[in-house]
């Protein structure tokens, strides 16, 4: 009998779950992806709403007006599937969406698409007749029609990603600030800030990126942050300073006691995990950074149907969905063998202390960076599946190098793949 699954979300992740599912018709009936937004593209969507949008929902995008690509396109693109070979290296975040639509409709994936579908309700329930395993009851709402509706599936593949919710520190004097204060979630162009004092806490990828863009049109730039002092050269009024430790009307004070006036506040702080669909039987804990039970970071351990694709981090995420789908309907199909629970459990706890070890803290579980090469080829081995192309490693790893070292003009290269494991650029 072929199985049934429910897909959670259209932006690059499920769009990938869908194309997989599709190609495998003797195994899986054709999925039932459920997205919330009008169209594909998840985070890719840009939208110049913040806060509430649709239907009295959250925006979810955190796409900012000029946001240009960190990794070139070279890296970025799933297997099989190129971007336009006449696009910069770095492309637009609207470059990316294009290319999204375009894979959603080489593949056919649309008609399997519920668009404007809230997820309510993800619960498990024994299977019918055998009395073993479970099924899934998903119960949804139709944002349109206002109808709701439960359907029930073998398998439930999650793509909901994880750029929606903000991540926010508690700041000493926040609320006596007389300034703007905002997450970068809710960032949308600098032109608002221009002449000001703005501080960043955080210098991750976004921290880094927002204050190129607004050492443009503010006076000053203040990136705060716990790391080492950044490697490349900045914009003359770009400063770096210790972390962010205490607010006053006008001034935020930092760790060392330094201080700088201030008339914006932009957290680059991350995101946070969620799931509020998931029935509480499911028993998924989020707790510091990290998401259990998980094996391998995809698969939940206590009901192996159900399935989270992109959880990981500091990835090449493309090429990295389509490992993790190709191994999750491997899971699925009974080609891989999942170990016993306890097997599951004790090989987390190694990995968790095998990165304590090496100075990884504990939230950043999820962090793969150097790591995601060896866990794809662990997984697409398993799986028995093709590897992938192995010139991704070499040329995302030379982006970083690139990145770190010229922070201003990394932007500019332009790549080309010249073999299995070569490249060019210039």
């Amino acid at each position: 009998m072929r199985l049934r699954v429910a897909v959670i979300g259209a932006g690059a992740a499920g769009l990938c779950t869908a194309r997989h599912i599709l190609a495998r018709p003797e195994t899986f009936r054709p999925p039932c992806v459920y997205e919330l937004a009008q169209d594909v593209g998840g985070t890719w969507v840009y939208s110049e709403r913040t806060g509430i949008g649709d239907h009295g929902l959250p925006v979810f995008s955190s796409m900012y007006q000029n946001m240009r690509t960190n990794l070139p396109k070279e890296v970025m693109a799933f297997p099989g599937f190129p971007f336009n070979p006449q696009l910069p290296s770095f492309v637009l975040h609207t470059d990316v969406l294009a290319y999204l639509d375009a894979y959603a409709d080489h593949y056919n994936i649309r008609p399997q698409i519920k668009f404007e579908t809230f997820v309510e309700l993800v619960k498990p329930a024994m299977k019918e007749k055998t009395g073993s395993g479970v099924t899934w009851e998903v119960t949804t709402l139709d944002l349109r029609k206002q109808d709701r509706t439960t359907e029930k599936f073998d398998a439930v593949i999650v793509c909901n990603g994880h750029y929606f919710q903000p991540s926010v520190p508690h700041i000493t004097g926040v609320d006596i600030f007389q300034g703007r204060v905002l997450h970068s979630h809710n960032y949308r162009r600098p032109e608002p800030f221009a002449g000001q004092s703005v501080v960043l806490l955080g210098a991750s990828n976004s921290g880094q990126d927002i204050s190129l863009e607004l050492a443009e049109t503010a006076r000053l730039v203040t990136l705060s942050h716990h790391g080492l002092p950044i490697a490349s050269p900045l914009p003359s009024n770009v400063h770096e300073a210790r972390v962010l430790k205490r607010m006053t009307e006008k001034t935020v004070i930092f760790e060392d006691e330094s201080s700088v006036p201030a008339d914006a506040v932009i957290f680059c702080t991350g995101y946070e995990y969620r799931f509020p669909f998931l029935s509480t039987d499911v028993e998924l804990r989020v707790h510091n950074g990290r998401v259990s039970p998980l094996y391998k970071h995809l698969v939940h351990m206590t009901f192996p149907s159900l399935i989270f694709i992109g959880i990981c981090q500091k990835i090449c995420p493309f090429p990295h969905f389509d490992v993790q789908v190709r191994f999750a309907l491997a899971v699925f199909a009974n080609r891989v063998r999942l170990p016993s629970r306890k097997e599951m459990e004790a090989e987390t706890i190694e990995e968790i202390e095998e990165k304590r070890a090496s100075g990884v803290p504990d939230r950043h579980f999820h962090v793969m960076e150097e790591r995601q090469w060896s866990y794809h080829t662990s997984l697409l081995s398993l799986a028995g599946e093709t590897p992938l192309p192995p010139v991704l490693e070499p040329l995302f790893q030379a982006t970083k190098v690139f990145r770190k070292n010229d922070l201003l003009g990394y932007k500019n290269r332009s790549f080309r793949i010249t073999g299995l494991d070569t490249w060019e650029n210039n």
